[in-house]
């Protein structure tokens, strides 16, 4: 089930919040027609993937010194999970010509025991001209 993305088509708007649709956002970076060009733009993505329950895409931008195997993965997006809204709340480097960068998110959802709050502080990495989640930092 988690193996391949929801449909959804390039004209809805894209699930990250930025105001645009699917086709013009996320989705290209989903389908590597392009990667993403700072760690705010993979962030988004990776939201969008969580939320299209995109495991290939999650795999391969998971660093893999701390990416879950991907047995863990897909069973934590075969959960019944609604990802609602992703908050930006700041960005300290990780642009086009960095290495590394943090992106502060919420991202709230509801599954079975309701709506959840999760605030992240997250790290990426630059590695062959690839921005990869390294880990976060959950309040």
């Amino acid at each position: 089930m988690a193996d391949s993305p929801a449909p959804l088509p390039d004209d809805a708007r894209c699930p990250c919040g930025s105001g645009d649709v699917l086709g013009a956002c996320c989705g290209p970076v989903l389908r590597r027609e392009r990667r993403a060009p700072t760690a705010e733009a993979l962030m988004r993505s990776r939201y969008t993937a969580f939320a299209v329950r995109d495991l290939e895409h999650l795999l391969r931008s998971w660093h893999p010194t701390t990416a879950p195997s991907r047995e863990d993965l897909s069973a934590s997006l075969a959960e019944e999970v609604r990802w609602l809204r992703l908050e930006i709340h700041r960005v300290s480097a990780g642009g086009p010509f960095d290495d590394a960068g943090t992106v502060e998110f919420t991202a709230i959802s509801k599954g079975p025991h309701g709506r959840s709050v999760q605030h992240e502080l997250s790290r990426f990495v630059r590695e062959d001209g690839m921005w990869l989640y390294l880990d976060g930092q959950v309040d």
